[in-house]
């Protein structure tokens, strides 16, 4: 009995898989225009992606979500079309990560449904975004940095560069100002610049690890039209 169990469920399962040729992920063509900020060329994407599935298996994100629609309750109305065995045969979907708990939602039509910075919100404080979510902080997926606050000389107008009325012109060269070395001088000498003052307060902004498991969470689903979801505008015309 031992050993019929091992044949089946053991040696033959892995016998399937040592002999199948995943196929490489071939849609790294280009790069999405919510990355091309981040990413140079479809290879650094690429990367990333291979990076955001490396660190969601470290981070044991398998252990809450899950990815695979089953077709029972319904779950086709919920998360988009259940899953086929055709999308898991590449070589980013090995090891597999089907999970066995949804503490979290399913993740595998997450693609295109929040926007980037929705995510980066999510991982750095997820009750910010969802106010019940019980999923931990990632905080070391960001860095600190400096954000200018730029302000009018006389007071009368106090506004952060990208917002209120500083345009956007203004705000480029009183940072430009700011980041030079004339500002540099003339603080050193104890001279205010005649038009502008500012400040500095720590920031938060994604690290490279931050970035790739975003560029993973935002790949699951994107071989599908809208990432395998129902179109919310469809409408039935009777």
């Amino acid at each position: 009995m031992f050993a019929f169990g091992f044949l089946t469920t053991g040696l033959a399962p892995w016998l399937m898989v040592s002999r199948s040729t995943p196929s490489t992920v071939g849609e790294f063509t280009s790069v999405p225009y919510e990355f091309e900020d981040y990413f140079k060329d479809p290879a650094e994407y690429e990367k990333a992606v291979y990076r955001g599935r490396d660190i969601y298996v470290r981070e044991a994100c398998w252990h809450c979500h899950s990815q695979y629609i089953r077709p029972v309750a319904n779950e086709a109305l919920f998360y988009g079309a259940v899953s086929t065995a055709g999308e898991y045969e590449n070589k980013l979907q090995l090891p597999q990560l089907f999970g066995t708990r949804r503490v979290g939602p399913d993740l595998i039509r997450i693609s295109g449904k929040y926007s980037n910075d929705w995510h980066f919100a999510h991982f750095f404080r997820p009750r910010d975004v969802v106010p019940d979510s019980v999923m931990p902080e990632y905080r070391w997926f960001f860095e600190k940095t400096d954000r200018f606050w730029v302000f009018r000389a006389d007071g009368s107008s106090m506004c952060r560069t990208a917002e209120c009325t500083y345009s956007a012109d203004e705000a480029k060269d009183a940072i430009e100002f700011f980041q030079s070395d004339d500002a540099q001088r003339a603080q050193d000498e104890g001279r205010a610049d005649p038009k502008h003052q500012y400040r500095t307060e720590p920031a938060w902004k994604p690290n490279n690890d931050g970035i790739a498991i975003v560029a993973y969470i935002q790949w699951l689903g994107s071989w599908l039209p809208n990432g395998g979801r129902p179109d919310p505008l469809a409408t039935t015309v009777r």
